[in-house]
């Protein structure tokens, strides 16, 4: 089984992003560096588990979705 965490921000100018990242450090560090950026005004990280199969997999909420309010 593998991890695939997908982070998605919200900038002020409607722009939004995603990244992908294989491990909790790697989600650490996105979100930290999410937290600092006076652009974005939410995001959200899913967790998906990727099974054997190419199709199998499920998905889940990791936390919550954050508004950043400032």
């Amino acid at each position: 089984m593998l991890n695939k965490f997908v982070i998605r921000a919200v900038l002020k100018n409607s722009d939004v992003w995603e990244t992908v990242r294989y491990t909790e450090e790697g989600v650490s560090n996105v979100v930290e560096n999410i937290r600092t950026d006076s652009a974005v005004v939410s995001h959200s990280v899913e967790k998906m588990v990727i099974g054997e199969g190419p199709t199998m997999y499920n998905v889940a909420q990791y936390g919550s979705s954050v508004s950043i309010n400032s």
